[in-house]
Formats: C-alpha cells, sequence, structure tokens
C-alpha cells in the first residue's frame, strides 16, 4: 500500500532579535524604532523647558549673595540695612597742564546744560579741584526714586546710560581736555559692556569654529549639522531649566554664556562619539539599525560613563565656599545631563530616520580625508609607547607636571580696575581719577550692626568710630580720611563708616590696611560695643576673603571630586587598576 506523503512546508526564517543589552542600548534601540515619537518627545522637553524658564525669570545673585568670608557677613548686613544708595557720579575734568580757571567754568557751565533737562539726575554739584592744579571733579547724584540695595544698583544702570550719553557729547566740545564721567554705576556699565561683548564674541566664534572643526571631522554637512543641533538643543533646554532652578540657587550673571559653551563642547563630544562610530559600521557594510544598536552599545555607554563622572565632579563646586561656583556647578550639570539625555534618545532617532543620508551631502576632498578607515597616527604612537614604556612614562609626566607648574603661581582674588588694564577704556581715566583724588577710590567699609536687632548707642557708637578713624590717620596707611563720617541706617540698627585707601585695591597698601583694621582696630572697636557685631567689607576685603575661601575649601574640593570619580569609574569598568591609572592622570 502506498502511501501519499505531504510535504513540510518551510519555515520561516527566525528573526533576528538583538540581545537585550544595557540600559544605554535598550534606550538608544527604542528611540531609533520609535524614532518620530522620540524626536517629539524631546521638541516636547527642550520647548517646554525653553518657555518655563523664560515664564519664570532668572533670579540674579545680589552683589552681597556673592560674597565670602566676613566681608560677605557684612555685606549682607548692609543690604539687609536699607542705606540710602550712593548713586553720585564725577565727571573728571583734565588739562595737559593746568586746568585754568576758565575753562573748567567753561566745562561746567556746558555740563549742567546738559543735565538740566535730563529725568535721571537728581542734583549737580560744584567742581571740586585737586592740589596739582591740573583735574577737577565735577560731582552729579543719579536718581534712582526710592529703590535700595540692589534695586538701586539697577534702576542706576540703567538711569546713567543717558547722562553718560550728555556728558561724552560735553567732551567732544572741548577736544583740548580729557572730560569722563565716572562713577560705581558707569563703570559697572563700561565693565559689564566689556564682559558681555567678550561672552558675546565667544558665543558667536565658538558655532561656526565648532561646525568647521565636525567639516573637517566628517567631511559632510549633515554628519556635521546633527552634534550641532543636538548641543543648541540641549543649551536651550539646560538655560530654562536654569532659570527655574535659579529660584532655590540664584545665578550669576554669566550662567547663559557658560552653559552654552560647555554645553557646546560635550554636546558636540557625545554626538560626535555616536554619528562617527555609526559611520565606521555602515562602511563596514551593516545596516542602519545594526550600526546604530552597535553604536548604543559601545559610544552610549561611553557618553552615560563621561556625564555622570562630569556631573559628580561638578557638584565638587558646591563645596567651594562661594554661591558664584555654586551657581556654575548647577549649570553646567543641567546642560550636561540633558546632552547625556538626548544622546541617548533623540539622536539615535535622528540617525535612524537619516541612515545613509547622514554622509550627504559630501564636501569632495575633504570627505575622502575623513572617509572611516584604518587610522595609522596613533597606532604609529602607541607602538613606540609600548615599546619603550619606561622611557614614554617619564616624558609624558616630565609633560604634564611642566604644563601643571604654572598652578602653583596663581594668584585668585576678584578682578581690580587696575587689573583690567586697557581693555575697558574707562580703567584709565579711573586711575587717573585717583591718581588725582586718592580719596575718591577703593575704601574699606567698617561696619557695626545690634546684634539683639535693638537700635544703636549713637552716642557710643559715634564715639567708637571716631577713636577708628584717629588711629587710622595715626598709623598712615589711609588716603585723606578728612570727610570719614559714621552713617546710620534708616532704623537706626545699622552704621558704617568708609576709610579710603589709595592704589589697587588688591595691592600691597590696601591690604596691609585691611590687616590693620582686622586684625586691631575692629577688634577694638568691637571691645567698646560689645553689644553690636562688627566687620569689614569693600573691594580689598572681598578680595582676601574669595581668596581664603578658595584656599581653605580646596582640598575638600579635590578629595570630593576624587572619591566620587574613582567610585563612578569603578562601577563602569569594574576594575580598581583602570579606576585608579584614571584618577592618578586627571
Amino acid at each position: 500500500m502506498s502511501t501519499v506523503s505531504t510535504p513540510e512546508r518551510a519555515r520561516p526564517a527566525p528573526t533576528l532579535v538583538p540581545p537585550p543589552g544595557p540600559a544605554a542600548q535598550r534606550l538608544a534601540r527604542w528611540s531609533a524604532t520609535h524614532r518620530w515619537t522620540a524626536i517629539g518627545l524631546w521638541i516636547l522637553l527642550v520647548a517646554g523647558t525653553l518657555v518655563g524658564g523664560l515664564a519664570a525669570g532668572t533670579r540674579s545673585q545680589t552683589g552681597a549673595e556673592q560674597g565670602t568670608g566676613e566681608s560677605g557677613r557684612v555685606d549682607v548686613a548692609l543690604e539687609r540695612a536699607g542705606f540710602p544708595p550712593d548713586t553720585s557720579e564725577r565727571v573728571l575734568v583734565q588739562a595737559p597742564t593746568v586746568l585754568t580757571d576758565a575753562e573748567l567754568a567753561a566745562v561746567t557751565s556746558d555740563l549742567h546744560d546738559a543735565w538740566a533737562d535730563l529725568p535721571e539726575v537728581a542734583s549737580t554739584g560744584d567742581p571740586i579741584r585737586s592740589t596739582d592744579g591740573r583735574s577737577a571733579l565735577v560731582p552729579l547724584t543719579l536718581d534712582v526714586g526710592t529703590a535700595t540695595g540692589a534695586d538701586a544698583d539697577t534702576k542706576a544702570a540703567e538711569q546713567v546710560v543717558p547722562v553718560i550719553a550728555a556728558t561724552e557729547s560735553v567732551a567732544t566740545q572741548h577736544p583740548g581736555l580729557e572730560v569722563h564721567q565716572l562713577g560705581g554705576a558707569s563703570l559697572d556699565v563700561a565693565i559689564d559692556e566689556q564682559v558681555s561683548g567678550d561672552f558675546e564674541r565667544a558665543e558667536m566664534l565658538s558655532l561656526p569654529v565648532t561646525f568647521a572643526i565636525l567639516l573637517l571631522a566628517f567631511g559632510a554637512i549633515v554628519a556635521a549639522g546633527v552634534p550641532v543641533l543636538l548641543a543648541l538643543s540641549a543649551v536651550g533646554s539646560a538655560i530654562g531649566l536654569a532659570a527655574l532652578v535659579s529660584h532655590l540657587i540664584p545665578a550669576t550673571d554669566t550662567l547663559s554664556s557658560v552653559i552654552l559653551l560647555v554645553g557646546m563642547a560635550v554636546g558636540v563630544d557625545y554626538s560626535l562619539f555616536y554619528v562617527r562610530r555609526m559611520r565606521e559600521e555602515m562602511a563596514r557594510g551593516a545596516d542602519r539599525r545594526t550600526a546604530i544598536d552597535v553604536a548604543a552599545a559601545t559610544s552610549g555607554r561611553a557618553v552615560v560613563t563621561s556625564g555622570i563622572a562630569v556631573i559628580v565632579s561638578m557638584a565638587g563646586l558646591f563645596f567651594a565656599g562661594a554661591s558664584v561656583f555654586t551657581s556654575m556647578a548647577v549649570g553646567t550639570m543641567l546642560v550636561v545631563a540633558v546632552a547625556v539625555l538626548g544622546s541617548l534618545t533623540v539622536l539615535p532617532a535622528l540617525l535612524s530616520l537619516l541612515g545613509g543620508a547622514v554622509d550627504r551631502p559630501r564636501i569632495p576632498l575633504l570627505h575622502r580625508l575623513s572617509r572611516p578607515g584604518k587610522p595609522r597616527f596613533w597606532p604609529a604612537v602607541m607602538r613606540v609607547v609600548l615599546a619603550k614604556p619606561a622611557a614614554s612614562l617619564v616624558l609624558a609626566g616630565l609633560a604634564l607636571v611642566a604644563l601643571a607648574l604654572p598652578a602653583l603661581g596663581m594668584k585668585t582674588g576678584e578682578a581690580s580696575m587696575e587689573a583690567m588694564g586697557e581693555s575697558v577704556p574707562a580703567i584709565a581715566p579711573y586711575v587717573a581719577m585717583t591718581d588725582a583724588f586718592p580719596q575718591e577710590g577703593s575704601a574699606h567699609t567698617v561696619a557695626v550692626w545690634s546684634s539683639d536687632d535693638a537700635p544703636l548707642d549713637l552716642a557710643a557708637t559715634t564715639a567708637a568710630t571716631d577713636h577708628l578713624v584717629a588711629e587710622a590717620k595715626a598709623s598712615g596707611m589711609f588716603a585723606d580720611l578728612s570727610d570719614a563720617s559714621l552713617t546710620v541706617s534708616p532704623d537706626g540698627r545699622t552704621a558704617r563708616i568708609d576709610l579710603p585707601v589709595a592704589g589697587d585695591p588688591s595691592g600691597a597698601d590696601a591690604t596691609t590696611s585691611l590687616a590693620l583694621l582686622r586684625d586691631d582696630l575692629v577688634p577694638a572697636l568691637h571691645a567698646e560695643l560689645p553689644s553690636t557685631s562688627t566687620g569689614v567689607t569693600g573691594d580689598a576685603a572681598r578680595t582676601v576673603d574669595f581668596g581664603d575661601a578658595l584656599s581653605s575649601h580646596l582640598p575638600l574640593v579635590i578629595a570630593f571630586v576624587v572619591v566620587t570619580s574613582f567610585v563612578v569609574l569603578l562601577i563602569a569598568f569594574r576594575s580598581v587598576v583602570v579606576a585608579a591609572t584614571a584618577i592618578v592622570l586627571n
């Protein structure tokens, strides 16, 4: 009996499903598979954080909040006291040799006429001559209404702009004389314009320079543009997040610029890992999904490890003892975290969407030079290093030590007027003014405030500060103290007196006179007023305190960074030797 056999139906070939892999690989794989969803979520994240940050606004640090040490405590006490703001400005008039009465009268008359119709000017004064006969100061006061503290400084910076313009118009009418407006508000405006201009130039240069470098690396416009696009979106999101966080941790004025520069660096760097590895895999014949998967398994892991290491290391700045570093740490940590997230989500989605188009349009010569292939330079270097490991170690170590030696002579502190040199045009007239009128330069501010919120004993406080001024005069370390007088806050609980010091506030004379106040004169003042708190602030005091804070907190910062980085690397590589080697090199 014959049987009819039914042929076996051909079974379909099994679908190759990649193994689950690490979390970074799984996230990138999901993004590459659900590319439009990943891109849409990324756009919502960036738009939401940026719009939210703009709506909430940014709370900037006040001058008092930026302080450190004793000067920082005094600045906070003075800001809370609500002293009437000092919005005085001076116009320096100088002649090449001798400033005649007729020249001074003409300039003063023109200045008063120019200011007469300006609502920003509260009052003007008569000129004051210098002892050298070639200089004079014409005073004026800006009108800031009822504002005090940081609000008064902000208002003065706005009010002074048209006044400066009026003064400059008068200066053009007297070409034989030097006519310059100087004061707290006008100098702040000049310095802010210079600093913001420097950052704007850096910001404007960072984008084209970065794009040009990526063109050299990839030789294709799309491949170069993808990292820049990711970096810019990460920066936008981080700026919005930083604005929200600023209501808990006030931001520095330059935080947005710091986020931009750091964000462009890490955003491009992390994208570069991915794009380059994907191109290499596709050049070996892999399809786009496999290429992205391999890039996620290798470059993605490196990005996550690097990002976590940077974030925990930047957290060390929380222990630096200065709020300016806390703000910078927050901004840097945010932009790095967003850049890492973008490299694991929207970047794989974009690369999956583009596929082979990522290598288009090609730039002929550059593309040939940048094609993935076997490198030559670094393997040659490695052959030499591996052949002579001891000699290579010694040479590399000596090179690192030589590069690090200048750090031993590093000087820290706040930027002084003189240190800025010719970078700010207003600095030279300021130095000329302090040479002719030493009492108009920097000053040490001695503050006395009630420890129990009760009003000060004005009679005792005045007598004690008069004794301090007499001792300061006798030391010969200060400028003209004839106008030094006690100023009391509206609530009567805080008093201050300014002691002018000649020369650079970061110079030896200012530092020596500050030491005299803090070591001898102010302790004696406190002994006479036992129910009060006392302290010294001013440019010199802030510089000294800033340097002291950095020096005292630096060991703690280094210890934190070393320990946390070691732990991150140990978890990432599961090797004590690798982690320790990386720490030593860093």
